[in-house]
């Protein structure tokens, strides 16, 4: 199972939910504050059985900045997705 994970493989998937039958991303968003600054994560599936991910981070100097890399953070893994569809 370790080596088909290393080699990209899906050892794991979920597919026994109401909504895997429609397109559906979910995310997870997460905010780190330390010396005044924040870092903004956010990780994003894009595939039907989530078990594919997309991860990015942003650094926001201010309170005011996080609302902003929350929502292009969340638009890049949205815009990942659509990238991800076209190339299958």
């Amino acid at each position: 199972m370790q080596i088909c994970a290393k080699v990209g493989g899906e050892p794991w998937a979920i597919d026994r939910m109401p909504f895997t039958s429609i397109p559906t991303m979910i995310v997870g968003i997460d905010v780190y504050k330390k010396s005044g600054k924040s870092i903004v994560g956010c990780c994003a599936t894009f595939n039907n059985t989530f078990t594919k991910y997309n991860s990015i981070a942003a650094i926001a100097d201010s309170e005011e900045d996080i609302y902003t890399y929350v929502s292009k953070l969340v638009a890049d893994s949205v815009k990942h997705v659509i990238y991800f569809i076209k190339l299958f």
